[in-house]
């Protein structure tokens, strides 16, 4: 009976962590790219222009805690010359937001830059200047 009582927390703790450390619960690893990539495609239809798209749909290694592999997927967007720096990144914001995105607003020299965290690992950073946009990031780590 003691024996079952230590393992029992011991088995909900590890479950909790587990699920947790993602953020999607239960996704898979092909379902949070698929979220992930509609992310990207919603935020540069709403910044509108030709985009070139160079996702490398390869998934890569990542580490979730417990020592468990995971996979995550890179993506990356090249866009075109924006109207204006600072409408395509209101733009970029007010889009990613509304899809559930934290996202903060800085510069890296005379480049804005706007990064978006999602669930768990996944991030989204927009990057525009006057002559081009990028959208890039990875999506959340989840087990194979």
């Amino acid at each position: 009976m003691t024996a079952r009582i230590l393992v029992a927390p011991i088995a909900v703790a590890a479950a909790a962590v587990l699920t947790a450390c993602g953020g999607g619960g239960g996704e898979t690893s092909e379902q949070a790219r698929d979220r992930f990539y509609a992310a990207l495609d919603a935020t540069q239809e709403a910044l509108g222009g030709e985009w070139e798209v160079r996702d490398d749909t390869t998934a890569r290694g990542c580490s979730l805690p417990l020592w468990t592999d995971g996979q995550s997927y890179p993506g990356l967007r090249l866009g075109p010359m924006p109207d204006d720096v600072s409408a395509a990144v209101t733009t970029a914001r007010d889009a990613l937001r509304e899809r559930g995105y934290d996202t903060t607003i800085g510069d890296v020299g005379t480049v804005a830059e706007l990064r978006a965290r999602g669930n768990g690992t996944e991030v989204i950073t927009f990057r525009v200047a006057d002559d081009g946009m990028t959208l890039q990031g990875e999506s959340d780590c989840r087990p194979r």
